[in-house]
């Protein structure tokens, strides 16, 4: 993941952790909102919660745009990349696994992804059935939070894979 956090001789330091992971904090994390992986809170409010002058924010958000952690979208709000690895059950199965490059990342994380929702659509089916069967899932994964969570559009995943692959390619 350390590859996604480089720009040529930009890399993600620790002052600049700290940043991301406060800003991470205050993304829109529900997947139906039109702002899913925006900070959507302004500077001045986040700068009144943290303590600090907005101008500390702004130049924080930039920065973290300069390292390519965050995209400014058009409608001027900072969206989180490649949000959708921080999301829990992706990462933590992601953080299990050995990763050799981009490619990989994308297609392990479609994998695990596309392996959710068969596991939600196959309990989907079940619940409508009056048979003496349990779900065809297994009883170790946790499907709680992916029952609150809409399936991941193909759309969506060409887009991740796509942003992946530039930034793989500008390394």
């Amino acid at each position: 993941m350390l590859l996604l956090f480089q720009t040529g001789n930009n890399v993600l330091d620790f002052g600049a952790l700290g940043s991301y992971i406060a800003l991470v904090g205050e993304a829109d994390w529900d997947r139906r909102h039109s702002t899913y992986g925006c900070i959507t809170r302004s500077d001045e409010d986040l700068a009144r919660k943290w303590n600090c002058d907005p101008s500390t924010v702004w130049r924080k958000k930039n920065q973290l745009k300069e390292l390519g952690v965050l995209v400014k979208r058009d409608d001027g709000f900072y969206r989180v990349k490649h949000i959708e690895l921080l999301e829990l059950p992706t990462a933590m199965k992601l953080s299990k696994l050995v990763i050799a490059d981009s490619q990989d990342l994308i297609a392990k994380t479609q994998e695990l992804i596309a392996e959710s929702q068969k596991n939600i659509a196959d309990m989907q089916e079940g619940q409508g059935q009056n048979s003496t069967q349990s779900f065809n899932v297994s009883s170790k994964d946790n499907l709680s939070y992916f029952q609150e969570s809409p399936r991941v559009p193909e759309e969506e995943l060409d887009r991740i894979s796509k942003e992946i692959d530039e930034d793989w390619s500008k390394k």
